[in-house]
């Protein structure tokens, strides 16, 4: 006979009455109670114990009270060193500030849009007076010079043109300098047209330097070149400062 027992429904070996399923190998969890067989006992469960409260250590405490006493001993001790400091001095009543002297603003130019005021036309020979933007010239128109010769000039006018040279003089009337270049205040009218000066310096009509600065009742006279078609006569020759940008324009006749 085998020792080996079949698979199937055994008398448990562990628990009493109840079977367990034999496997063919091992003994499985499988278990049942035969009807009407007394279920087996269960074993009472034990209470479990109620929590044990803890108590902090001393060390806790300890710092605990040491977190509010320092403070409080901190705040005393403020106290009783702001109270000794203000006994040690004596209050002083605040010295008044002197008011600062008032300061009248001297006179101010206000803007003035370009050609705002014209002047003029005057004839050859007459000044004109003219605001700038900071002060005050006198420009008259001393003599035309038409044509005026090359001399010794790197290059001549363009084809087509002559140079014409107006000699204008320009006095300081006003209170401070004048700076200026007298070549881009003026513009000369020939025929229907408007012409810019040329930036030549002839020698056969002594130009004006590219910059002319003008000490309070100093003059100053020169020569203004400028590219003329030919055919076309000069009739007015137009002087505002500032590079044309003056708030006055003076007009003066040349010709017809």
């Amino acid at each position: 006979m085998s020792d080996i027992l079949p698979p199937g429904w055994y008398e448990d070996p562990w628990h009493d009455p109840g079977m367990r399923w034999w496997d063919g190998h091992q003994w499985t969890t499988h278990t049942a109670v035969p009807h009407g067989a007394p279920a087996p006992p269960t074993a009472p469960v034990p209470p479990r114990p109620a929590p044990r409260l803890r108590h902090p250590p001393w060390w806790v405490w300890t710092l605990a009270v040491l977190g509010v006493i320092t403070p409080f001993i901190g705040f005393v001790a403020l106290l009783i060193g702001g109270a000794s400091r203000t006994s040690r001095y004596t209050y002083s009543p605040p010295v008044p500030t002197p008011a600062m002297p008032s300061v009248t603003p001297g006179p101010t130019t206000s803007y003035q849009p370009p050609h705002s005021q014209r002047t003029g036309p005057a004839p050859q020979g007459r000044p004109l007076r003219i605001q700038t933007r900071n002060g005050v010239v006198r420009v008259a128109v001393v003599g035309v010079v038409d044509p005026v010769d090359r001399g010794g000039y790197y290059r001549g006018p363009r084809a087509g043109t002559r140079w014409v040279g107006v000699r204008v003089r320009v006095a300081n009337a006003g209170a401070s300098d004048y700076i200026d270049d007298v070549g881009n205040d003026t513009r000369l009218i020939a025929g229907k047209k408007v012409l810019q000066a040329d930036s030549a310096l002839l020698s056969t009509c002594a130009a004006f330097p590219v910059e002319v600065t003008l000490a309070p009742g100093e003059a100053r006279e020169g020569c203004v070149i400028f590219e003329v078609p030919t055919g076309e006569q000069p009739r007015q020759l137009r002087f505002a400062s500032d590079s044309y940008f003056g708030p006055e324009l003076g007009t003066f006749i040349l010709g017809r």
